[in-house]
């Protein structure tokens, strides 16, 4: 390639060597067709490509005409491949309902208590009132075996209090949460389009 070859963006095949050979993936902007026989893997690229933007936080979809939904999680999770239970439910209630259920982000509840539960209230089809707002210290019954993990602080306050020092992209991670954090993220940044705004 010369100086003089316009060189178009590229959007990683999730493959390594493959966007070597093809200069940093395929290009962006373009319609691309693989070829072949069955078993040469055309799938694999295929899912491997949706993976790859899911990691970059980008949105992807797979239209097939042969293989049903379970024959292509299967391929997938031959692989090691998985998608994970809160996607599946989530995606379950889109394609039954027709609706997409409600998902709240913590940090904006935290800076809008009152829009944002006036919002899922609205969402879900029940009356917003102030008393959501507020409770009596100490624990409650029907708080589960995990509230001794959990609630410390709710069990200590009787209402919503900003947090204390947000969470900035800069905080170090140890190498096997960054790991997990990875791994989490496009699934987290997948739902999180979804969430309801004050």
């Amino acid at each position: 390639m010369d100086a003089t070859t316009e060189f178009l963006p590229r959007a990683s095949t999730g493959v390594a060597g493959l966007d070597q050979v093809l200069d940093g993936g395929w290009a962006r902007t373009r319609m691309h067709l693989l070829e072949g026989s069955p078993g040469t893997g055309k799938t694999t690229i295929a899912l491997q490509f949706l993976l790859a933007g899911a990691k970059a936080g980008e949105t992807g979809i797979y239209i097939s005409l042969a293989e049903t939904e379970q024959e292509l999680r299967d391929g997938a999770r031959s692989h090691g491949w998985e998608i994970p239970k809160q996607v599946e439910i989530f995606e379950h209630v889109v394609r039954s309902t027709g609706r997409i259920p409600a998902v709240v982000d913590t940090v904006d509840l935290l800076a809008s208590p009152p829009g944002l539960l006036a919002r899922l209230c609205a969402h879900v089809g029940i009356p917003f009132t102030s008393r959501m707002l507020e409770w009596p210290t100490g624990p409650r019954a029907s708080d589960g075996v995990w509230a001794r993990h959990w609630y410390d602080r709710v069990e200590r306050t009787t209402h919503f209090e900003p947090v204390d020092s947000p969470q900035t992209a800069e905080t170090p991670l140890p190498a096997d949460l960054a790991r997990l954090e990875a791994a989490c993220r496009p699934l987290y940044e997948n739902l999180r389009a979804h969430r309801l705004r004050a």
